[in-house]
Order: structure tokens, then C-alpha cells, then sequence
């Protein structure tokens, strides 16, 4: 897949990918690279968190759909993370989505949307990783228009 080439060839290190049980429609990625000014920056200083886990998924006509993507760990809270995980961002929705976007385009969006979204580390329960059962759970205020939030919109973030 030629997104993997890219990042691979990426000069800045600012994200690293591995395959998910060899699959090139699962992707975990690690983002090394957070805004120092940001408040979650100090926060993963304070813990020792080197790096944001980071899973996509990408449906079998990407790049012409979006990928679903979620924060495996640590847990982060605010912003466009929802409680069980998964990104709330109007790019990654069929409507907000153009194939012409690569996967380093997005890791960026993102990165730059943990600034916007005032996002940090999570202090509510253990700080331990997102576990599979939680990852299709939505916060309430963000409805998914199909209930699949690999596949549709959120309400709350398309209005």
C-alpha cells in the first residue's frame, strides 16, 4: 500500500505504523508528536507517556471512504475523543471525507485537533488502555446516525 511507503519514508518521525496481525486494513499508530504548548503535552510528560496508540481501520474501498479511527491508549478525555475511544471529527465522516486526504494528512488534522479540543490525559478511572468492549460505546451526546460509527456521521459533530 503506497500510504505505507510514504510514512515509512516520513523524515520527522512523527508517526510510526504497525500492522494489525498483518492486515493493511488495520493499522495501529503511534503518534510521537504533540503540540508543546498544548495541556496534554504536560500531562504525558507528568506520566511518561512517550506516544498516542492510535488504531485505524480502513474499509475495503479506502481511500474513496474514510477509515474509522480510535485512541487505543492512554485514555484521553474532551474534545473530538469520545468515551470509548473513537474520534469524533467531521473529516472522518462519508460527508467530511475526500479520498484525495492521506493517512499522514489525517494523523496531522488530528494531532492539531488535541490542541483545539483542549484534550488531556484521562484522570477519571484507571489509567489504563481503551479495552475492546468499550470501543463502540459513544458518549451520549455524540449519536451515530446508524449506530455504526465505522460507517456514518455524528449527530453532534454535523450539526
Amino acid at each position: 500500500m503506497k500510504e505505507l511507503r510514504d510514512i515509512a519514508r516520513l523524515s520527522d518521525r512523527f508517526i510510526s505504523v504497525e500492522l494489525v496481525d498483518e492486515s493493511l486494513f488495520d493499522w495501529n499508530v503511534k503518534l510521537h508528536q504533540v503540540d508543546k504548548d498544548s495541556v496534554l503535552w504536560q500531562d504525558m510528560k507528568e506520566t511518561n507517556t512517550e506516544f498516542i496508540l492510535l488504531n485505524l481501520t480502513f474499509p475495503d474501498n479506502f481511500p474513496f471512504s474514510p477509515p474509522f479511527m480510535r485512541v487505543l491508549s492512554p485514555r484521553l478525555e474532551n474534545g473530538y475523543v469520545l468515551d470509548g475511544g473513537a474520534i469524533c471529527m467531521e473529516l472522518l465522516t462519508p460527508r467530511g471525507w475526500s479520498s484525495a486526504y492521506t493517512v499522514e494528512a489525517v494523523m496531522r488534522q488530528f494531532a492539531a485537533s488535541l490542541v483545539k479540543g483542549q484534550i488531556r490525559e484521562g484522570t477519571r478511572g484507571p489509567r489504563s488502555p481503551f479495552l475492546q468492549p468499550q470501543i463502540p460505546q459513544g458518549h451520549p451526546e455524540h449519536l451515530w446516525t446508524s449506530g455504526d460509527p465505522s460507517s456514518e456521521q455524528c449527530i453532534k459533530c454535523t450539526k
